[in-house]
């Protein structure tokens, strides 16, 4: 009698925690198993999608569900199948619009759960269905917003999602496969005869399918991605057959030891992030590292490691996923063409319509006033304007108009003639003259005096000028670029800006938009920087941590981009190796409350799992150092035994949770503040 009730299923309700969540995998793992054995059951698309939505509504509810399928003639999405009858036409309408928003084409390029924004139906769930053959389709689900989900919610929807890709592919391939086998069938039976020398063949030929679709089955169920898990010793726990395959190793041989002994090159590569993870309980996400395989070549793999508990006593440990993306580096530099334009940095939507303006400017010698805050690249437009224009062969020459007096920024534009005034000794060639064939930058225009907005007038209109001293009118023929920070329809009110002069610069006017307004692009300018400063510092930084990237999203950046690229060249020169941390971020971005700047709470340039940097990116305040501390205390270090447990607790109270900014409040480094709580039982 006791040996059945130990067969009896478990009371949920009397589960412990700690096995709550085994049992939320078991279940969806188990769920996910039905699409390969039912495969020849499936009747048509529309129930498979059903029983996928069915799956993905067990691991994590939606509002509304939607799977639009690549059509096979057009190559376009089109809408497959939808929760709800009453909302299929918003929800084409919302798949349309982010269509047009590249939305799409972005989730496809990441390939992992995408979390946007569509008017009119709210926080959207982007899923491409994609298998090594190509995209399938896109998995589209409205998000409750009650219902926040769990980082293995976000792993088993990946999970159920890219078997289901790999499932709706096979379930047209067994339709051809069933429709061929059909009119074989049909033809041998009414032409028995004359087709008996050929059906040795045909037998063979439908053995090879069946084959093949066994094949893909098997493929179905099996991960691509290779999922290694260790222990706190960093001992292997397990390894899947993708990483038996790729580390040409067996479960049997290299479960128990250490994964230094038996990949080490990948424990290598990878240490630091078993550090970040089994010590911090952090997350990397989407980090690339090379590894150099039994083959001696080179691959470009994609790394994230959570840490995860498993026992009956919670032991911690490391889960290690790696993605081969080598053959997508040559297709990301083929693409590096359209994610910038030459220097300019960004992929938002506000650079992109940038882009699109440059392209139609770069051959028309039209004046162009270039507007924005300080920091912004006003600069860079000017040379993007240049070297991508028929003038590219021509000088770009660079004038400030703030820095020179009236009187010399009239000489340095124009040239003056020898005796013009004290100190002319010899004629001088201006800016203008020297510009010839080619393009003038003429940065802070709205700084010059009205003297020499007339000359500047004169010379939009007819393109001619006198050096100072002199009576010969003299022309050029030059491009003239403008940047300006300051408003000039405001200073044209104020009357300190001729208004034809404004009207004359402003035929075509392209703005910045500051970097607090374009944090989408926030993590490509930042690992542009980190490789900039990689070549010409010599340091070896990797990237970033979640922390900082968090404080980077919330500061306000009064410098914009310039200031950026100073805090990176400052992060840089302190870790030199690894990533950069809030421990090497300048004293004015730490001490910056990111609220106090705006009451919009700011989001990552990623949405959703595997997006950037963390899967509910949750911006908490950044306290100063010595917010907290008595004026005796500041910049202090406090040796770590004398800390006590309500300092401690009182410490990341006031940093709301936040535990680098609380070691900060202490006067200690993160690490050490870990290594007390753990001394003192609170970790």
């Amino acid at each position: 009698m006791v040996e059945h009730e130990a067969l009896v299923s478990p009371d949920k309700n009397n589960t412990p925690n700690s096995r709550k969540a085994l049992l939320k995998i078991l279940e969806a793992a188990t769920g996910m198993g039905h699409f390969g054995y039912r495969l020849s059951e499936v009747t048509d698309v529309s129930s498979m999608l059903s029983e996928i939505a069915a799956n993905v509504e067990a691991i994590h509810p939606f509002q509304t569900m939607a799977f639009l399928l690549v059509d096979e003639d057009s190559h376009d999405f089109v809408l497959s199948w939808c929760s709800s009858e009453a909302q299929e036409a918003s929800i084409t309408d919302a798949c349309r619009q982010l269509m047009e928003d590249h939305m799409f084409s972005w989730a496809l390029r990441r390939n992992h759960p995408t979390t946007v924004t569509s008017e009119g139906v709210g926080e959207v769930l982007l899923h491409p269905l994609q298998t090594s053959s190509g995209p399938v389709g896109m998995f589209f689900g409205v998000l409750q917003g009650d219902k926040p989900a769990e980082d293995v919610s976000y792993y088993l929807l990946s999970m159920t999602l890219v078997a289901a890709s790999i499932a709706i592919e096979n379930f047209f391939l067994y339709k051809q496969l069933s429709e061929s086998n059909s009119a074989l069938e049909e033809k041998v039976t009414s032409r028995t005869e004359e087709l008996s020398a050929s059906n040795r063949q045909l037998r063979r030929t439908l053995q090879e399918k069946e084959t093949y679709k066994q094949h893909l089955e098997l493929l179905f169920s099996s991960m691509q991605d290779v999922i290694i898990s260790v222990d706190p010793e960093l001992t292997v726990q397990s390894i899947n057959r993708a990483g038996e395959e790729l580390f040409g190793v067996v479960q049997d041989d290299v479960v128990g030891k250490l994964l230094p002994q038996v990949m080490p090159d990948l424990a290598l590569r990878c240490d630091e992030f078993f550090h970040d993870v089994l010590s911090y309980g952090e997350r990397i996400v989407e980090e690339r590292v090379e590894l150099l395989l039994d083959s001696d070549a080179r691959h470009i793999f994609m790394i994230n490691c959570s840490p995860f508990a498993s026992g009956a006593d919670g032991q911690r440990g490391a889960m290690l996923m790696l993605r081969d993306i080598t053959r997508l580096v040559s297709l990301e530099e083929q693409l590096q063409e359209r994610r910038s334009f030459k220097n300019i940095i960004g992929t938002s939507k506000s650079m992109l319509n940038l882009y699109s303006m440059l392209e139609n400017l770069v051959d028309l010698d039209t004046t162009v006033l270039v507007t924005g805050e300080s920091g912004t690249g006003k600069e860079l437009v000017a040379e993007a304007l240049h070297h991508n224009g028929s003038r590219a062969n021509g000088p770009l020459v660079r004038v400030n108009c703030s820095a020179l007096s009236e009187n010399l920024l009239e000489s340095e534009l124009f040239g003056h003639v020898r005796g013009a005034f004290t100190g002319a000794t010899k004629d001088k060639v201006g800016r203008f003259e020297a510009a010839e064939g080619g393009t003038i930058f003429l940065d802070e225009i709205g700084d010059v005096s009205l003297r020499i907005q007339v000359l500047l007038l004169r010379f939009l209109e007819s393109h001619e000028f006198e050096r100072v001293g002199d009576t010969v009118t003299r022309k050029a023929n030059v491009r003239i670029v403008a940047a300006t920070n300051a408003d000039l329809q405001q200073r044209v009110a104020q009357g300190v800006f001729r208004s034809d002069l404004f009207y004359r610069l402003n035929v075509m006017n392209v703005h910045l938009p500051p970097l607090r307004e374009r944090l989408d692009d926030m993590a490509l300018l930042v690992q542009f920087f980190i490789d900039m400063f990689n070549d010409t510092l010599g340091v070896s930084i990797s990237g970033v941590s979640e922390q900082a990237m968090q404080i980077f999203m919330n500061h306000p950046w009064p410098g914009n981009i310039r200031e950026l690229k100073h805090t990176i060249e400052h992060a840089s020169i302190l870790a030199r190796t690894g990533r950069i941390t809030p421990d090497h971020l300048p004293v004015q971005i730490l001490g910056t409350d990111p609220l106090s700047s705006s009451d919009v709470v700011r989001h990552p340039p990623y949405g959703g799992y595997g997006g950037g940097y963390g899967l509910h990116y949750s911006p908490q305040p950044l306290i100063s150092p010595n917010a907290y501390m008595p004026a005796s205390m500041q910049q202090v270090r406090v040796p770590c035994h004398t800390v006590t447990a309500e300092e401690v607790q009182a410490a990341i109270a006031s940093a709301n949770g936040n535990k680098t900014a609380a070691a900060k409040l202490l006067g200690m480094g993160r690490a050490t503040l870990y290594r007390k709580l753990k001394e003192l039982g609170l970790g």
